[in-house]
């Protein structure tokens, strides 16, 4: 196991441009799966992640500015900039902008999982360019397993 420090500038930090980029800014690799690291802005208003859960991991948002609303599992909850949401193993959620302005915030995996070849992915995936069976495989890989929610819809406006 590699004990060795990781450091990466945003500058130096690949980029997925889109509706909301997103910095990818350091992959499960670079840590021996203890974690994966992103970061971006979500658009006032703007979902990021429609609603999932993971079965291995936690996801930590630590949000720089903003408010950044969650789902989790039956609720819906507000974090404002300088705040946190660690959503444990199991628990579906799925996140966005509130309507007033965007939010900036700083995603943890943990333990981590090598997702950015998934981000990297996720325009074919939104058009539906990935086959089922492909989807399917991808979705057990990535440790992203999503499920309806009727009052995150619902909340939404949807």
């Amino acid at each position: 196991m590699s004990r060795k420090p990781v450091v990466v500038n945003i500058a130096d930090a690949e980029v997925l441009e889109g509706g909301n980029p997103m910095n990818l800014l350091a992959d499960a690799d670079v840590s021996d799966g203890a974690f994966s690291i992103s970061s971006g802005t979500i658009t006032a208003g703007a979902d990021n992640a429609r609603p999932h859960f993971h079965r291995r991991s936690w996801e930590v948002f630590c949000v720089v500015d903003g408010t950044l609303e969650l789902l989790l599992d039956d609720e819906i909850v507000r974090v404002e900039a300088g705040g946190i949401a660690a959503v444990p193993p199991g628990v579906t959620h799925a996140f966005g902008a509130t309507p007033q302005a965007d939010v900036s915030a700083l995603v943890f995996i943990t333990p981590g999982v090598r997702r950015f070849d998934y981000f990297r992915l996720l325009p074919a995936i939104l058009r539906g360019e990935i086959p089922k069976a492909e989807l399917d495989d991808m979705h057990h890989r990535f440790d992203v397993h999503f499920v309806d929610s009727t009052l995150w819809d619902a909340h939404r406006g949807r």
